[in-house]
């Protein structure tokens, strides 16, 4: 039988017991959980420092309050209550779904833990809960599953392909628009497929597909993010070319690869355009410095061709009949006349395609014009020609067709390597109504067809249905005219061109221009005697040479002469010569004005003036401005004296 305990040892085990229980207080009041106590009804019997500061108020206050009510400002437990559910059971509770405590910060979210404390009998007397806080992390949940809702929306919405993938396990997944990009039906087909065979062998570089996205993939992983172009390929194995930006994330605690593709075919299109759009700017631009330098310099070279055989018509003039004399200036006549045709080229191709036609013979004008290019082909190939009697002629600007001639055989001689033969043939052809749709644009009638036949190398079909566009040219340096410059000045001379070539089998070009009914005027050869004449002449030329040669001309024939080097002179002269001035003769180029800013001022000075323009440059542009504005007529440099006598009685009248 066990001795019952003294009062003291009772006293010492009460006071271990309060002591005990202090100390418990202690630890739960330094708990960052907290720790209530409740009855049997929730009315809270005790609460530790933290859960009196959640709802910042003194446990005097709280105690003998409902739980519920203090907490959550309910009227009622919670729906699912661990604490309730504790009491009916008599078990340890936890409430796995936490629940939100209304506190001073606003709402909080805790996770709780009812213990149910019994008496010596068993009996139910209250429980204990305690109640850890855990807002950040639902705060971080939702978070998460927020940012993974827009993730997906955009995701799934984004008009740019999207996809996530590996370099050694393949995709995970695509969007939609990956799907469609690819030319999938679905996502399953999609992923099935690896990143290999969704990209060409060889990317426009020449590198490996696969070796160049081996060298991506490494750079991302590196750097987290590279963004590039790359040449893809859907699966109907049609290429395009995409922008991808590849960027490095964590998917499931695995390093994986997100690629962002947007199809840039369109842009690529438009830069592409602009690129040959700007090349054929530029080319049209050193084209016109080109065409302005040639116009300057046939203007030069003509003034100075003009002093040389106005010169030579002053020599024959005071030595008429002198067999020597003639002898010697014929030869320098010939020479001086193929120099003027070479600044009439020049001249040609600074007009850009406006022409002075006239009717020609065909087979002339390949007979003289051959000459003048042959010297430009391999002596190894050899240029025959086929010209029966009786080719038609046509109506044509002799120096344009030269340059037709000319830029056709240059093109047949640079097909072959060496040796080789080229062959000319005229034919007059008729087109019939039922012919008609054979040859493009053309109308039934008389045409003179001049095929250019050689046995080069030839050409491929590609290079054949581009051989008329502008700058087209399968040289690494074009030269010369071109191909669709010739093709323009025959569709100006209303005529058409066609191009036959095979590879290895040479090429055939055919011209067919209409034929005229008109003859070729045989032009008797001028008479180099002056015809005498009388009145008074203005020369407005800055040129001294040609001055000089101009002056000398005119005296011999008969007229005074008035000289201007300078618009500003003219002007002077025009106003202040005492006695009429019957015509003037205007260069378009003078120091100080053109030609064309000139006139309204002479014709204002003297109103029945006449005037004749006079230059090195040709008959359009500045000239043709002053023509229009009433100039009698136009005499290019070099002239003859007997060109100019024809053009001063035309427009002074025989009786001068």
């Amino acid at each position: 039988m066990t001795e019952k305990p003294t009062y003291a040892e009772l006293e010492q085990r009460v006071e271990e017991l309060r002591k005990s229980e202090k100390q418990k207080q202690i630890i739960l009041n330094a708990s960052l959980d907290m720790v209530m106590q409740y009855d049997t009804d929730l009315r809270i019997v005790w609460a530790n420092k933290t859960a009196t500061s959640v709802v910042n108020k003194s446990a005097h206050d709280i105690v003998g309050h409902y739980c519920y009510k203090i907490f959550q400002d309910r009227d009622t437990p919670c729906p699912g209550c661990s604490c309730v559910k504790a009491l009916e059971t008599g078990n340890v509770e936890n409430n796995i779904m936490c629940y939100s405590v209304i506190d001073v910060a606003g709402e909080s979210y805790w996770d709780n833990c009812a213990v149910p404390i019994k008496d010596d009998k068993g009996q139910l007397v209250g429980l204990t809960e305690i109640a850890r806080n855990i807002t950040h992390k639902v705060l971080a949940e939702q978070s998460l599953r927020e940012s993974e809702e827009k993730y997906r929306i955009l995701y799934n919405s984004s008009r740019d392909a999207i996809m996530i993938l590996t370099p050694d396990k393949g995709f995970f997944s695509g969007n939609p628009a990956a799907v469609k990009l690819f030319g999938c039906r679905n996502e399953d087909e999609f992923i099935s497929l690896t990143p290999a065979a969704l990209s060409p062998e060889y990317q426009p570089d020449g590198v490996l597909s696969v070796k160049k996205a081996q060298k991506m993939s490494s750079i991302v992983m590196e750097q987290g993010s590279h963004f590039f172009e790359w040449k893809h390929k859907r699966v109907d194995g049609e290429e395009f070319y995409a922008t991808v930006l590849l960027t490095r994330i964590k998917l499931y605690g695995e390093k994986v690869l997100q690629a962002t593709v947007r199809d840039i075919t369109e842009r690529k299109k438009i830069e592409e355009e602009r690129k040959k759009l700007e090349a054929r700017l530029l080319q049209a631009q050193k084209m016109e410095a080109i065409s302005t330098l040639a116009g300057g310099i046939a203007h030069q070279f003509n003034n100075g061709l003009f002093a040389i055989t106005g010169n030579i018509d002053l020599l024959e003039m005071d030595f008429p009949g002198d067999e020597n004399v003639a002898d010697y200036t014929r030869k320098m006549k010939d020479s001086t006349h193929r120099m003027t045709r070479l600044t009439a080229q020049l001249l040609a191709y600074a007009r850009g395609g406006k022409y002075q036609a006239k009717t020609i013979s065909l087979s002339d004008f390949v007979r003289d014009t051959l000459p003048l290019v042959r010297h430009t082909i391999d002596s190894a190939i050899s240029v025959e020609t086929d010209q029966p009697p009786g080719i038609f002629n046509v109506n044509a600007d002799l120096t344009q067709m030269q340059m037709v001639l000319f830029a056709v055989l240059s093109n047949a001689a640079e097909a072959m390597d060496g040796k080789g033969q080229i062959r000319i043939v005229c034919r007059n052809t008729m087109i019939t109504d039922e012919t008609a749709a054979d040859f493009s644009e053309l109308k039934p009638g008389n045409y003179i067809s001049l095929t250019i036949t050689d046995d080069g190398k030839g050409m491929d079909e590609e290079t054949k249905t581009r051989i008329f566009e502008p700058f087209f040219t399968t040289r690494f340096e074009g030269r010369g005219l071109g191909m669709a410059a010739v093709y323009g000045i025959i569709k100006n001379h209303n005529g058409w061109i066609t191009v036959d070539s095979e590879l290895g089998k040479g090429t055939i070009v055919k011209i067919y221009l209409p034929a005229v009914q008109a003859l070729v005027k045989e032009h008797a050869k001028p008479k180099t005697e002056p015809i005498k004449s009388r009145g008074t002449i203005l020369v407005i030329e800055d040129g001294e040479t040609v001055m000089k040669v101009t002056r000398k001309i005119l005296e011999k024939m008969g007229y005074s002469v008035l000289e201007a080097k300078t618009g500003q002179e003219a002007i002077n002269v025009a106003k202040t010569f005492d006695d009429d001035i019957d015509l003037a003769m205007l260069d378009i180029l003078l120091p100080d004005m053109s030609g064309d800013a000139i006139y309204p001022f002479l014709m204002e000075a003297c109103p029945d003036l006449k005037v004749i323009v006079f230059s090195g440059y040709s008959a359009d542009g500045p000239v043709q401005e002053i023509l229009n504005a009433g100039a009698e007529d136009f005499i290019q440099k070099p002239f003859s004296v007997a060109e100019l006598s024809e053009k001063l009685k035309k427009a002074l009248g025989s009786e001068n």
